[in-house]
């Protein structure tokens, strides 16, 4: 497995991720991204989540071609309660590689080391097995169900919501992870 590359998300970077959303392996996981989606929807999404103070990055695969990987967000900050949301897009063509690990792993250490969050957390569908795997490695506390919450091909699913504290993954690296 490749060590990805980082850097920050553009909007230059809205190729990859619209590409990627036309895989409905991929989008029919998402809540916002939900669909397909054309270049001026996701523009207008890009605009509203850095104006919402959203924190984006890219992921390159790390080899000399630097296949796009996926993104990451750590998005719906809240100062003064020091929390964020973390939500992250895989390739599709570089699933089963780890990537997801990866990212995830990525949004974790900078939302608590450099942004100094007490607390984050993010939300999946309950048939999203390889993810709900992943954060229950990770040490992710389930918080709730957002019952019925997404409507995937005319079926309501409900919606898990995950969350770790600081002192939790503190703990976690300490043993690790």
């Amino acid at each position: 497995m490749n060590r990805l590359r980082i850097r920050t998300f553009t909007g230059n970077d809205l190729a990859y991720l619209q590409r990627w959303l036309s895989f409905e392996e991929v989008h029919k996981h998402l809540y916002t991204l939900y669909r397909p989606m054309s270049m001026e929807e996701l523009e207008a999404w890009f605009a509203n989540e850095q104006s919402g103070g959203g924190i984006m990055f890219f992921y390159s695969d790390g080899t000399a071609a630097g296949t796009d990987a996926g993104m990451g967000l750590i998005h719906y900050i809240h100062p003064g309660n020091r929390c964020g949301e973390l939500s992250l897009v895989v390739n599709p063509l570089c699933f089963g590689n780890g990537y997801g690990r990866q990212i995830l792993d990525h949004l974790m250490r900078h939302s608590f080391a450099k942004l100094e969050l007490n607390k984050i957390f993010l939300h999946c569908v309950v048939y999203n097995a390889r993810m709900i795997s992943l954060v229950e490695k990770l040490k992710f506390t389930r918080e709730g169900t957002f019952r019925s919450e997404l409507c995937w091909r005319g079926t309501f699913y409900d919606i898990l919501r995950y969350g770790m504290l600081r002192i939790e993954y503190d703990a976690a690296c300490r043993q690790g992870r």
